[in-house]
């Protein structure tokens, strides 16, 4: 499992259409919305596993770790949506959690908005553009809209999507087992069993992974590195630098 940092730190609207091919599990604050053209394709979202047919869409929430397994060939269209395009649903409380989105009317109309922003993608100048943000806002509205969170068969609870959050707003405070256990209210050995059963992924190097990503986007100028690795919870630079390199960064 790794941590597809470029996603968070350059915060781009990405749409483009793709042969359906492997790709191992991996995290990002953006969320994921396939849409099957043709072909199958296996996702795997923490615990939960679906398969997606033609007309279906596999919404992957912020995150979440996933993976995607072809069963056949095909051609899948993707959209890559930023935090900063979905920050104002969360500002107004509403979560997404969706899983398998299987209604082909309403994925049609979300498959043509995408399209719509697709197109719109390639005559604009600057990636915070208020026309993508626009198209993203219908996109997501049409999906907070049809599928509501609360009523999905393949949504993740809100306790996990409480941990999400907390350990992304306190990444830089000091996050072991034994405090965030505390913090919800769980055993040192239940907590630990219940983040890896629904990430499927060590707890310390979730971590140590949103870690680097927020190092990184925040290096520049006449910082020193050494406090930046410091002041984001490493312990010490050659832990960062560590995580790094097992994050292929």
């Amino acid at each position: 499992m790794y941590y597809e940092s470029k996603r968070d730190i350059l915060q781009n609207l990405h749409i483009r259409h793709q042969k359906n091919h492997l790709v191992e599990m991996h995290l990002h604050q953006a969320i994921e919305i396939h849409y099957g053209e043709s072909g199958l394709s296996h996702f795997t979202c923490g615990r939960i596993e679906y398969d997606i047919a033609p007309g279906e869409i596999a919404f992957i929430p912020s995150c979440i770790p996933h993976a995607r397994t072809p069963l056949s060939d095909g051609i899948c269209l993707t959209c890559i949506i930023p935090y900063t395009f979905f920050k104002v649903f969360e500002d107004k409380g509403i979560s997404f959690t969706q899983g398998k989105l299987t209604d082909r009317k309403v994925n049609q109309e979300i498959r043509d908005t995408i399209l719509k922003a697709e197109e719109a993608l390639e005559g604009v100048h600057s990636p915070s553009s208020l026309l993508l943000q626009g198209y993203t806002a219908v996109i997501l509205g049409l999906i907070a809209e049809y599928y509501p969170s609360g009523n999905s068969n393949t949504n993740f609870s809100a306790l996990m999507i409480e941990i999400i959050k907390y350990i992304w707003n306190h990444s830089k405070e000091d996050l072991s087992l034994n405090h965030l256990a505390e913090q919800f209210g769980y055993s040192r050995y239940y907590f630990s069993n219940l983040f890896h059963e629904y990430f499927n992924c060590n707890l310390n190097s979730y971590i140590n992974q949103i870690r680097v990503t927020k190092v990184l986007s925040e290096t520049g100028g006449n910082r020193n590195m050494t406090d930046v690795i410091l002041e984001n919870g490493f312990r010490s630079p050659s832990v960062f630098y560590q995580t790094k390199r097992k994050m292929g960064l």
